[in-house]
């Protein structure tokens, strides 16, 4: 209802296809596209393990010692779908389950997508390694 100081960043760092451009509330510092860039990631990792993943907020366990061991396994899975959606990446095979012209899954959604197509058709044989290296 009222107004708000607010500083505009413009940044197009190598690499990127296009520029950032932010509008935040804190000053503009020349890495403040960065704290923005990890926080982005850090939220894509959140919904990953709740609304667009693991359902952890339906989980109704109470039990701190239960809810280590879930966290641990879940922990374990995000790891083996992260490295799969890396694998797939550097086969080129995204497309096959991210067709879109921009990017909307995560590699985390891309390696559930894929992990449910495998228990399915089995269409690849995935790497009986941890592949985590996305350059």
């Amino acid at each position: 209802a009222g107004w708000r100081t607010a500083s505009v960043i413009a940044q197009w760092p190598r690499g990127c296809q296009e520029p950032w451009l932010l509008v935040t509330d804190q000053s503009a510092c020349a890495g403040r596209w960065q704290q923005y860039a990890r926080r982005m990631w850090i939220e894509e990792s959140f919904r990953d393990e709740k609304s667009q993943g693991f359902q952890w907020q339906s989980s109704r366990v109470n039990d701190p010692r239960r809810a280590e061991r879930l966290l641990l396994i879940m922990a374990i899975a995000l790891l083996l779908l992260i490295s799969l959606g890396t694998w797939l990446i550097k086969r080129g095979l995204r497309r096959r389950y991210d067709p879109r012209r921009f990017r909307r899954l995560s590699l985390f959604q891309l390696g559930i997508t894929a992990w449910h197509d495998l228990l399915t058709n089995a269409p690849f044989h995935w790497p009986p390694i941890i592949y985590l290296c996305p350059s």
